[in-house]
């Protein structure tokens, strides 16, 4: 839903920081970016701005390096129809994850319009790109002709939805239900590693009775490692149950979540340890750059045969993952000098780059970026932490308690002991807040607060959102991170 060809005239465009052909970015061939022909304009206030004084819809594209194409081609309607009858923005979602666990829960591409208060008319997932045009018409057509329509659309998603307790018991029943007792891991037909969901599972194993739980990892893990997915490092999903059909792309945060599982597991499997030290090794060959100090946050590639497209740019979560990632591991693995080293050093980069003196995490060091995400505020606390423990260095532990206290005046909210997953936005007003309780790659930021907490020695705290959240959907798989820390909690004096 968003595309064109011309701008039209008195309606200045900002272009997204994009890629117009197959270009060398720190050495590296960048793929060529499909969607140059329409001039998008950046999520930001003065977007919304410009949609207001024009009347116009807002047309959010979330797509990404390998992820895109809805309007290449040669029919330019669709991106004649995104420039002339509503505000085009595009943003890449690990760039900007608060708003793409709004409008693209299913992943990429996908295209949102959106009110000119952010309020969200029609989204559509995977859309066939010659459905483009046609959608973008009639969506327009029903806006201006139906205005009774869309406010009544509009009234009835502003009513309270159902809100639900974590349950750990629920948790366990759903990741029973979605397990594959043939192939390992869980759900279909796209598989996903979720290492969340093998994490927790080694947490419920430590109690009594739960044998199955250990079963259900050392199956998955069998079935992860003897498959293409796995090449000493772990791919971003498989296309079909049995792991055979991988796609050729990987993140920061899979790699640090299966070197945690690793990692646990590697006292009861030679097989287990020696997985783990490959990936730790190709985490320390290829996802730490030695020219600029931090790791990578994901891997873009189009086969097997291809070296890949490593992102180039620093980013506050897939760092703090991997920091602490391969410093909780390194003593299992028997990695701890490599570890401290390009742990420090991406440590190093955070602080200089990422965290403001006020102790504001920036989400990554591009324009516009995102600021103070309770995820990032939380993930780079532990990070900081961590790497205090392991250096000894006083500038590290002054961070973690810097960047945890910038969370607490800005993002808690005292009335619900809960915190916000972003700072309070002017725009668009139609935010309500919005609980990051589900996992994604990542743990959610819910589950990283309650650890976070506890690291802090703030029991209290950590109780009150564990026991006191109010979750988007029933408890599920998304949830395993936060179920994790619920089952460490009751065991917290």
């Amino acid at each position: 839903m968003l595309s064109a060809c011309s701008r039209p005239e008195n309606v200045p465009a900002v272009p997204l920081p994009s890629v117009p052909s197959t270009l060398a970015v720190a050495g590296q061939m960048v793929p060529a970016d499909p969607d140059t022909g329409v001039h998008w304009r950046p999520w930001s206030a003065a977007s919304f701005a410009m949609a207001r004084k024009l009347q116009r819809p807002v047309l959010l594209y979330t797509s990404r390096i390998g992820c895109g194409g809805l309007f290449a081609g040669d029919d330019p309607l669709a991106r004649w129809l995104a420039e002339t009858r509503y505000i085009p923005v595009r943003i890449d979602p690990e760039r900007y994850p608060a708003v793409a666990r709004r409008y693209a829960t299913a992943g990429c591409p996908s295209l949102s319009i959106l009110l000119n208060t952010g309020e969200e008319v029609v989204r559509a997932t995977d859309i066939r790109r010659e459905n483009v045009p046609l959608l973008l018409a009639r969506i327009q057509q029903h806006l201006q002709k139906r205005p009774e329509v869309v406010d009544k659309q509009m009234q009835d998603a502003r009513r309270p939805l159902p809100r639900f307790a974590l349950s750990v018991a629920a948790v366990e029943a759903a990741v029973v239900d979605a397990y594959d007792t043939l192939y390992g891991g869980f759900g279909g037909p796209v598989k996903f590693p979720e290492t969340q969901v093998l994490a927790f599972l080694q947490q419920l194993a430590q109690q009594p009775g739960q044998q199955h739980a250990a079963r259900m990892v050392q199956r998955s893990l069998d079935g992860l490692l003897a498959s293409p997915l796995w090449d000493g490092s772990v791919g971003a999903l498989s296309h079909t149950p049995d792991w055979k059909t991988p796609r050729y792309e990987a993140y920061a945060a899979d790699q640090a979540g299966l070197l945690l599982v690793l990692a646990r597991a590697a006292g009861g499997s030679a097989n287990y340890r020696r997985a783990g030290q490959q990936l730790f090794d190709v985490i320390r060959a290829e996802w730490f750059d030695a020219d600029t100090g931090f790791f990578h946050s994901r891997r873009l590639a189009g086969a097997q045969s291809e070296a890949g497209w490593m992102d180039p740019i620093l980013q506050a979560d897939a760092n703090a993952l991997l920091i602490g990632a391969c410093l909780q591991a390194a003593g299992d693995l028997d990695r701890l000098t490599p570890a401290r080293q390009q742990a420090e050093s991406a440590g190093e980069a955070i602080l200089q780059h990422l965290v403001s003196a006020e102790g504001a995490v920036t989400h990554a060091m591009v324009e516009d970026a995102p600021v103070g995400l309770l995820r990032d505020q939380m993930l780079v606390a532990l990070a900081f932490g961590e790497l205090a423990t392991h250096t000894g260095r006083e500038d590290f532990a002054n961070a973690a308690v810097h960047v945890r206290q910038w969370a607490d005046a800005n993002l808690w909210d005292v009335i619900a002991n809960q915190y916000a997953d972003a700072p309070a936005r002017s725009w668009p007003e139609s935010w309500s807040e919005i609980a990051d309780d589900s996992d994604d790659r990542a743990p959610s930021a819910m589950a990283v607060a309650v650890e976070a907490l506890l690291v802090a020695g703030d029991p209290l705290r950590a109780r009150q959102i564990v026991y006191g959240s109010v979750l988007q959907t029933a408890p599920d798989r998304r949830h395993a991170a936060l179920a994790r820390q619920a089952l460490i909690l009751a065991g917290h004096p």
